[in-house]
């Protein structure tokens, strides 16, 4: 788990270093700074977000430059037989 990325989540808009930074010392991550109005979470709260963050179904990726070539050909073409 990278907490960092569950802080996102948590707190969309917000960034490490100017509103929370994350440490990790032997391999173990934690909150070293927190600068939010919000109260700090737990880990407890942190793992059930993360638990959260799972069942949300990652984006779909982004067309590759040569699908999208492929689909803007297609459009002219289309264009052009119009």
């Amino acid at each position: 788990m990278n907490i960092a990325h569950v802080l996102m989540y948590m707190f969309p808009g917000t960034d490490t270093p100017k509103d929370w930074q994350v440490s990790q010392v032997d391999g173990e991550q934690f909150i070293s700074a927190w600068f939010l109005e919000n109260p700090q979470p737990s880990t407890e709260e942190i793992i059930r977000e993360y638990e959260e963050m799972l069942k949300v179904p990652p984006e779909p990726e982004p067309p590759t430059i040569e699908e999208r070539l492929e689909a803007l050909e297609a459009f002219i073409m289309e264009l052009k037989n119009a």
